[in-house]
């Protein structure tokens, strides 16, 4: 018989955001990202790195991310190289998002990737990544008007 796990009390923030029958997980990741969007105020600003496998994965991790397009303003996901944070092998991604107020309104209108990983190989030990490798997306990513992006040069 397998033992129930103590998870401890819900934050009544991340009730609001999620709901009151809040998706659970398993992933540590998907729990970072809730716990992450909880603890934001309104029209705040996020940036999270995220393996590949929490942005694609079916099931809790699907309706989770789900959640988050509605009731935040996903904008951005810059895919980063393999081998630069996690295990050999293992893609990141940076998912930018604006905390919105829950007034019920679908807030992501597009989501803009800029890939990183195109031709490029970097390690933790003998080719790190820096940041003039960043330029080009700093360059393309616009922030202060994000509707006007374009593709690198």
């Amino acid at each position: 018989m397998k033992k129930a796990r103590k998870t401890g009390p819900r934050s009544p923030m991340s009730d609001r955001i999620f709901g009151k029958r809040r998706r659970t997980s398993n992933s540590k990741q998907l729990n970072f990202l809730q716990y992450i969007v909880s603890m934001l105020k309104t029209n705040s600003k996020a940036a999270v790195v995220l393996p590949d496998n929490v942005l694609f994965e079916g099931g809790t991790g699907e309706k989770i991310r789900r959640k988050l397009l509605e009731t935040s303003d996903v904008h951005t996901i810059l895919r980063l190289p393999t081998d630069i944070f996690y295990a050999q092998g293992v893609k990141a991604n940076v998912v930018f998002f604006n905390n919105t107020p829950k007034d019920g309104r679908f807030h992501t209108k597009g989501v803009w990737f800029y890939d990183l990983r195109t031709n490029k190989h970097f390690t933790l030990k003998t080719r790190q990544i820096k940041s003039e490798d960043l330029h080009d997306f700093i360059d393309c990513y616009h922030p202060e008007n994000r509707y006007d992006r374009r593709e690198g040069v």
